[in-house]
């Protein structure tokens, strides 16, 4: 499970990095926006004992918004797939890439949903036990 992304090799993805990385970036932030607000709609139906705040939806959804990069490698390179125009490679660096953007998703959404109850302008405030002394 750890090779995955370590057995690609770096002149294959050399072409195609800008739009690997951009898929992996906006594509997983895209995947966590339509698949939160999929989770919000469906839990705020009447068929449904659950009614889900946008922001846990959001949350639910970054944390499953990036593919599994083993399983992608694994299916590429068992199945011996020949993909034109440098998709495989695209697919692997997007798989292999798209975790950070996930993780940073849901810290942020966990840190807002902590602050919510305190405001914008308390929560930006620097706390009393900070190492900056306030005049």
């Amino acid at each position: 499970m750890f090779s995955g992304g370590m057995d690609t090799q770096y002149k294959e993805i050399k072409p195609i990095i800008v739009p690997g990385l951009v898929l992996s970036t906006f594509g997983v932030l895209l995947t966590a926006l339509f698949t939160g607000l999929f989770i919000w709609w469906v839990s705020g139906q009447s068929w449904t004992n659950i009614h889900l705040p946008i922001t846990t939806s959001l949350l639910l959804a970054s944390t499953m918004s990036s593919t599994d990069s083993a399983s992608v490698f694994a299916i590429l390179r068992s199945q011996k797939m020949s993909l034109k125009h440098n998709l495989r490679p695209m697919l692997e660096l997007e798989s292999g890439s798209n975790d950070p953007m996930a993780y940073m998703l849901t810290i942020v959404l966990i840190q807002f949903i902590q602050t919510a109850d305190m405001g914008i302008a308390q929560s930006a405030r620097p706390s009393s036990y900070s190492l900056l002394s306030e005049p």
